[in-house]
């Protein structure tokens, strides 16, 4: 269900279990944004509007949270949880390989366009078909060259 706009709450004038769900993960959202650059799409402008309303909430403001103490609490605790440094190496090289293996595929379904074309067009940007070869080999030799360097950390 939408955002009712006949009311400050959630379903209009009447305060609902939808707005005792929200209200928490909704106040949440600047802390996301702030740490995580995850925000309410301004697609969802009726979620945005109920956030900022909700903020205005009689019952809402003995208990809310000082956002500058949450925003310090949260960067504390995650550089006391920071992860160690072989853990930030490991994502760092899953995300490599994805990067590579990206390369690949889009590689291959490059030769595969141009053989269904025959290939007649040669797309200067790209090169010819031995260049485009090329650089498949390429792109798969440094993924077995990162994926055996992975496999050599992990044991």
């Amino acid at each position: 269900m939408e955002y009712s706009n006949r009311g400050p709450y959630f379903f209009g004038n009447v305060f609902s279990m939808a707005d005792v769900y929200l209200i928490p993960f909704l106040y949440l959202v600047v802390p996301l944004q702030h740490f995580r650059g995850i925000e309410i799409s301004p697609v969802h402008s009726h979620l945005q509007n109920y956030r900022r309303q909700m903020l205005t909430f009689p019952f809402y403001l003995p208990i809310q949270i000082d956002m500058d103490l949450l925003l310090s609490s949260i960067s504390k605790t995650l550089a006391e949880r920071a992860p160690p440094s072989l853990v930030t190496l490991t994502v760092l090289q899953h995300k490599s390989i994805l990067c590579h293996m990206e390369k690949i595929v889009r590689s291959a379904d490059e030769l595969a366009v141009s053989k269904k074309e025959g290939f007649k067009v040669i797309d200067p940007a790209k090169g010819s078909i031995s260049m485009q070869i090329k650089i498949l080999s390429k792109n798969y030799a440094q993924l077995v060259d990162l994926m055996q360097e992975h496999a050599q950390m992990e044991e």
